[in-house]
């Protein structure tokens, strides 16, 4: 194993034009301390254009191998859905373990207005004590959808 010291190091970096590499320490350079190790140097514009392509060429790389991954995934996922029903998207988000947003059911509709409309009337005729009814009550609901439908084929 070849160890460098900082001055062998410095020295392979002095070749380089002084304007070109910026060297930036944390303290201040005084008579009473050595130099701190944890310099940071800079990159030069022609270090960074390699970086840069280098990364480019990983990262394309990466999502192709990823592309490949996904679909031998949405193949699996084909085969469950063959052999056991669904679609193959749930099976994809099953295997992918996806995380699925909550969504909120009751969204601006017209139907949600009318069963909000519809339930606050009918809480309102019930007795004192009675418990309310809520949206996922089932008799409620029925009646409530009943009619809706007979609005349906009015309108």
């Amino acid at each position: 194993m070849v160890v460098h010291t900082a001055r062998a190091l410095s020295h392979r970096l002095d070749r380089l034009e002084p304007s070109q590499r910026l060297v930036r320490s944390r303290k201040q350079r005084s008579d009473l301390h050595q130099p701190r190790t944890n310099v940071k140097k800079s990159l030069t514009f022609a270090e960074r254009t390699i970086r840069k392509t280098v990364w480019d060429t990983t990262r394309s790389n990466m999502k192709a191998d990823l592309q490949a991954a996904r679909d031998e995934i949405r193949s699996l996922a084909g085969l469950l859905a063959g052999k056991y029903g669904h679609a193959v998207d749930h099976w994809y988000d099953r295997i992918m373990q996806t995380a699925r947003l909550a969504k909120n059911g009751r969204r601006t509709s017209r139907w949600n207005a009318y069963m909000s409309l519809r339930l606050r009337q009918i809480n309102l005729a019930l007795s004192a004590g009675a418990p309310k009814k809520k949206a996922n009550d089932r008799e409620a609901l029925d009646l409530i959808r009943e009619e809706w439908a007979v609005l349906q084929t009015i309108l």
